[in-house]
């Protein structure tokens, strides 16, 4: 009996080794993983004309969507440069989420502009999904053009401030979105900033330069004002 219940300690201590081992060695391969994307990261910037900087030099404003509703909100491999003439960072932003046990990391490569004086009203517009058309119909806000209806029916707006939102949509601005197959970029806007993302996707460093020529193209074109406002319906 004796000897049963030593071989049953000894079992539950190797579990014990094992586990321990086993998430040291995801914490290891985590920090490695981490390492060499900001190296890569860095590199790809620095081919763009972008200098890598400390995560303080990243002043962004407390935008509503971006910012998350995570417990714990952090930016990382941070790069500032130009891009379309614009000062930019680009930098993965991850907003964590715990729920009892459950834990959950959304992960992100993040385009941010800095357009002085812009004036950007507090929008976000993104692909229409399903959870969007449900919302509608629940009373969510949300902006619809009703001289683009092709754009509304793929696009979703929303924000504190719809209708000064509409006016950044100019038929140039309208036909640009229009013509993106598959698009799966984010937009927000707010003061003098415009971001863009692809919610929880990272950038690999070899496709940096390619999201920096489409966000940086999103982000021009909304600088685009209409002289009136287009027809819209808040609904």
């Amino acid at each position: 009996m004796v000897a049963g219940e030593t071989h049953l300690r000894w079992l539950a201590l190797a579990d014990l080794v094992a586990m321990v081992g086993f998430v040291s060695g995801g914490m290891y391969l985590s920090k490695v993983y981490k390492q060499r994307r900001g190296r890569a990261m860095n590199a790809a910037g620095m081919a763009l004309g972008f200098t890598g900087v400390s995560e303080d030099e990243l002043l962004l404003p407390d935008i509503r969507l971006l910012s998350g509703s995570g417990s714990l909100s952090t930016y990382s491999n941070v790069l500032h440069g130009k891009a379309a003439s614009y000062e930019t960072f680009i930098f993965d932003f991850c907003d964590t989420t715990s729920s009892g046990r459950t834990t959950r990391a959304v992960n992100q490569t993040v385009a941010a502009f800095h357009l002085p004086g812009a004036n950007m009203p507090d929008f976000q517009l993104g692909p229409r999904k399903l959870g969007d058309k449900i919302g509608c119909l629940l009373g969510t806000r949300q902006l619809r053009l009703e001289s683009n209806p092709t754009f509304s029916d793929r696009y979703v707006a929303t924000g504190a401030d719809l209708e000064s939102a509409a006016t950044l949509f100019t038929p140039a601005v309208l036909s640009f979105f229009e013509g993106i197959e598959n698009n799966l970029l984010t937009v927000e806007g707010y003061w003098d900033w415009v971001i863009v993302y692809r919610p929880e996707h990272r950038v690999k460093p070899a496709e940096l330069g390619e999201f920096v020529e489409n966000t940086s193209q999103i982000a021009s074109g909304l600088l685009g004002q209409v002289s009136r406002p287009l027809l819209t319906q808040v609904t």
